[in-house]
């Protein structure tokens, strides 16, 4: 994990949060499965998976990338960026665009902007996986998000999705969750 010292300039804190943020994503690779039960050795490993319909491919790689930003931000706690909770709806409506987009009309020319809209800047898919994370923690504690990471992105979007819907307040829409329940039998 490297960090340009430049870059925090004056804002120690945002320099802390990053450190901590990238020094978990190389314990990720170590915690989350790989596609097909293998070890990871990088992020790519984590995010690739071969169903057979490249537009199941590119949502894998959507949500575990989401739930990679999302538990990374999670554990930087006062560190993590304050805009993260306004980023969740946007979050939420990229993957509806994604699944209306990509899923039903078969726009996989279009999965590399998605993803890229979604990441770019700590984008949306930051906000959306760090919504399901919390969500995960304040029902069943720190434990159970290391465990749903550990099931890997499938389980725990889709565990995220139900705490919401159960609190009265869905995240996802319905046609999201039913695309990732047919992922989830592909995987």
């Amino acid at each position: 994990v490297g960090l340009n010292i430049e870059q925090p300039k004056d804002d120690w804190d945002h320099m802390l949060g990053t450190l901590i943020e990238e020094t978990y994503h190389r314990l990720q690779i170590e915690l989350c499965p790989a596609a097909g039960g293998g070890t990871a050795t990088d992020f790519s490993d984590l995010t690739a998976v071969d169903t057979g319909d490249e537009r199941y491919d590119a949502l894998y790689a959507m949500i575990t990338y989401s739930m990679l930003e999302g538990v990374a931000n999670l554990v930087s706690g006062p560190f993590a960026s304050d805009d993260l909770p306004g980023k969740v709806e946007p979050g939420s409506e990229l993957m509806s665009r994604f699944v209306d987009e990509v899923i039903e009309q078969w726009g996989v020319e279009d999965v590399d902007a998605f993803i890229s809209e979604g990441l770019r800047n700590n984008g949306p898919l930051y906000g959306l996986g760090w919504k399901l994370a919390s969500l995960i923690e304040e029902k069943s504690g720190k434990q159970a998000v290391v465990k749903y990471q550990g099931m890997g992105a499938v389980p725990f979007f889709l565990e995220g999705a139900k705490i919401a819907e159960d609190n009265g307040e869905p995240i996802l829409a319905n046609k999201v969750v039913a695309a990732i329940t047919i992922l989830s039998g592909k995987i």
